[in-house]
Parts: C-alpha cells; structure tokens; sequence
C-alpha cells in the first residue's frame, strides 16, 4: 500500500489521515498505553490506508488493538490537528468517533505496541500521561468538564 501522505493545498503541510474511537462503558472510556511512536495513553486509532474508509479504518484498529468489535458509532470530531508522526508527515486530518459497548471485555492483543489496556473515568484521565493528540481532543469534545454528556446515560 503507497503512504497515505498528502500536501494539504490550503495549509503545504505534509498530512496523514487518522482515525479514531472513544469507545465507552458505564461512564468509562477505554484507553491504551503505547509504547511505540508518541508515547502515552490513548483511545484506540491508527491510520487510514489508501483506499480505506475512516470508519473502516476505526473498526479494524478497535479489534486488531483491543478485540473489540463494534457496529455503530457516531462522528464526535473531524479536525486539522498539529501532530507529527513515524510516516512524516507534520499534520493528520483527524476523524474522531464515539461508541459504546455492552461488552467491556478487552484484551492486549498487540504487547509489542502497548504497555496496557484500560478502562478510565474523565477524572482518572487527568492523572494519566496522555498521548498530547488526545489530549487535544478531549479538551475539544470537553471531556474534562463536568458533566460530560455522552458518558450520562449508560443506554447510548
């Protein structure tokens, strides 16, 4: 598969397209501690191939990272954001999906990749070493205020 680099015509920086899914459970949101590339905790994510749709892209990653398969989902995010990455590329045009799951059951399916595998509160976020993307978008989704709407209601 070629590299998923472009040139964006609006800004000249060299960008990726990613992916990713906060996935969540009685008010918990399940995070990954990688130990490759940007170092951190992060909601699963990877990114989008040639060819690939974004939320193809999300359902792939979600069970290759944590086993977990999902069938719906709702677009929560779609940013420019400013982070580099092992491609080379200085930017990605981010798509930012949220689910939830009757289901927590969660296994390290890639130890050469993570550190660990986790369910969180936004609280308990705080005290984490967030990968400095997701920090971004949890403080664009407002996360850390109080309450955070999608984790309210359990049913959703």
């Amino acid at each position: 598969m070629s590299d998923p680099i472009v040139i964006d015509s609006r800004t000249g920086k060299a960008t990726c397209r990613s992916a990713g899914m906060i996935v969540r459970h009685k008010g918990k949101i399940l995070m990954l501690d990688r130990r490759k590339g940007v170092l951190g905790w992060a909601c699963p994510a990877g990114h989008v191939e040639d060819g690939e749709y974004f939320f193809d892209c999300l359902l792939r990653e979600l069970e290759e990272e944590t086993g977990l398969k999902v069938s719906g989902a709702s677009c929560v995010l779609m940013a420019d954001i400013n982070n580099a990455c092992k491609r080379g590329a200085t930017a990605h045009y981010w798509e930012v999906y949220e689910c939830s799951v009757d289901d927590p059951t969660v296994r390290l399916m890639e130890p050469d990749k993570h550190n660990g595998i986790g369910w969180f509160t936004p609280d308990q976020l705080l005290a984490l070493e967030l990968e400095p993307v997701w920090k971004a978008i949890f403080r664009r989704l407002g996360i850390f205020e109080k309450p955070y709407d999608f984790l309210a209601s359990d049913d959703r």
